[in-house]
């Protein structure tokens, strides 16, 4: 049987606890010709001492200054040999049989340039929250019509793209710091089919520091401009402008993400805060998905949030 070419990239700022479970997914898909494509945006050197010890002639590992996601995964994509591309976080896992699943619904259907698939997420302890539940036609209406309340894309880390369909839109875009995916399956969607497949193929740890619970705000901004320059788009009418913005944007937020604080007792006061609150908030989350499968797992998360909220 013929084995598809995919190229999984993978991008990783510091030395995750779970960059482990994330990689050994990759390495552990069957029926596929792969690669695993790491790039390291800033990370510490222990990131490709861990690598190094897989062993494995499929990890290829790119170092690059810290730059943020969307420069990270352009470079990765670049560098990609094979003819499918597959995205992955760090905590991010697949399930057996992802890549050969995704990379058989592009074989099989030329007109279909991305697929995706539905996405579990679960706790640091393991336990199961929730998954969502798309569809192929709801998300293409979301992605072509969708308003801002309406806008809904795949989870960034269940997707695989034709590689050559991400070159001829233009690939991920420095222009957005955040929403860089749905910057680019708009594009995609206006050049090729999509489908999302109905099974989950791909889960992830629910992160209480993440980026979307720190940045809501600036994210917002960016799929508004998504959203403006797809209608635009529509139009034939011109988007630099919007784009223009979009980069002004990014570039203050990589100021703030590259400042060195002139007060680091100050900074690590506000650092702790932030933490905190986002803590606060993840464990209410969590808590509220747990006590609605009747987990009794739940009242650790309720204390948990009681203690950060007295």
């Amino acid at each position: 049987m013929h084995q598809h070419a995919v190229t999984v990239v993978l991008s990783t700022h510091k030395d995750s606890e779970f960059l482990g479970l994330s990689v050994e997914s990759v390495l552990a898909q069957k029926g596929i010709e792969l690669e695993l494509i790491v790039v390291g945006d800033g990370a510490p050197e222990d990131v490709e001492s861990r690598l190094k010890a897989f062993k494995d002639k499929r990890i290829r590992y790119i170092t690059l200054p810290k730059g943020g996601l969307t420069k990270a995964l352009i470079a990765g994509c670049e560098a990609a040999l094979n003819q499918y591309i597959a995205r992955l976080d760090v905590g991010d896992f697949m399930l057996s049989g992802r890549v050969a699943r995704q990379a058989e619904v592009l074989s099989r259907q030329p007109t279909v340039g991305l697929v995706s698939s539905n996405f579990a997420m679960y706790t640091a302890e393991g336990y199961y929250l929730y998954n969502t539940d798309y569809d192929t036609e709801s998300l293409v209406t979301s992605l072509t019509q969708g308003n801002e309340l309406q806008f809904r894309s795949p989870m960034h880390a269940s997707v695989m793209f034709r590689k050559d369909l991400y070159f001829d839109v233009g690939g991920y875009r420095q222009e957005f710091y955040f929403a860089q995916d749905c910057d680019l399956w708009t594009r995609m969607l206006e050049h090729s089919g999509f489908r999302n497949l109905d099974e989950v193929l791909s889960g992830g740890i629910f992160d209480t520091s993440g980026i979307s619970g720190q940045y809501q705000t600036q994210q917002a901004r960016f799929k508004k401009m998504v959203i403006e320059l797809r209608d635009r788009r529509k139009q034939n009418n011109e988007t630099e402008s919007v784009l223009s913005v979009a980069r002004k944007l990014s570039d203050e937020i990589s100021l703030i993400f590259s400042r060195q604080p002139k007060n680091a007792e100050l900074d690590g006061q506000l650092n702790t805060s932030l933490l905190n609150k986002n803590t606060a908030a993840s464990d209410f989350f969590i808590a509220r998905c747990l006590m609605s499968q009747d987990s009794k797992q739940a009242h650790h998360y309720w204390r948990r949030f009681l203690s950060h909220s007295p």
